[in-house]
């Protein structure tokens, strides 16, 4: 089991990567980029991952794994229903996309989850599905997966005119209305 120290340099070596990434993109980046960013050697680097894709998967699983924190807690808020999927896609879709279009690589990392990341992604947006299903059957959803596949897949389509940040939220906004009205 790693210690406090270990865990710190795996950090700084995953804020280091990110950086890169966000500034080069998945394919210009390099081991030496990082290593030299996380302030080590790259013979130290190769100390906690293998190559970069290594490197990708566990920045992406940090990054995945936050969002899905925070979007399982506005499910669970003290609030009502529409209140709770907007914090949930609030949190799940629109801060990620947010923050990927906030670096120019970002098609560029997104890209590289679905080609070198897939089984992480795969892992939390299941648990993502699974926590939001449990979610909307509690409520008394009439067809919760239907409502779970409605509140996942659409998000996808309000990114398709590439909309200003502010509109595609708004559009979150008024999916978590609908599919709330629908389950009250």
């Amino acid at each position: 089991m790693a210690g406090p120290q270990e865990d710190e340099k795996r950090n700084r070596i995953l804020d280091a990567a990110l950086g890169k990434f966000a500034a080069y993109g998945f394919a210009r980046t390099s081991m030496a980029d990082i290593a030299e960013a996380a302030e080590m050697s790259r013979p130290a680097l190769y100390q906690y991952f293998a190559n970069k894709e290594d490197i990708f998967r566990a920045m992406l699983e940090r990054i995945l794994e936050a969002a899905a924190e925070k979007a399982i807690a506005a499910l669970q808020s003290e609030s009502d229903m529409e209140a709770q999927l907007d914090g949930f896609l609030q949190r799940w879709t629109g801060d990620l996309t947010e923050q990927m279009r906030s670096t120019e690589h970002g098609d560029d990392l997104v890209e590289a989850k679905t080609g070198y990341a897939k089984p992480v992604s795969d892992a939390v947006n299941g648990r993502i599905r699974r926590a939001l299903h449990k979610h909307l059957a509690s409520a008394g959803a009439d067809d919760p997966g239907a409502a779970v596949d409605l509140l996942l897949l659409a998000p996808l389509g309000f990114k398709y005119d590439d909309p200003t940040t502010a509109r595609f939220r708004k559009r979150l906004q008024s999916l978590a209305a609908s599919v709330a009205a629908s389950v009250s």
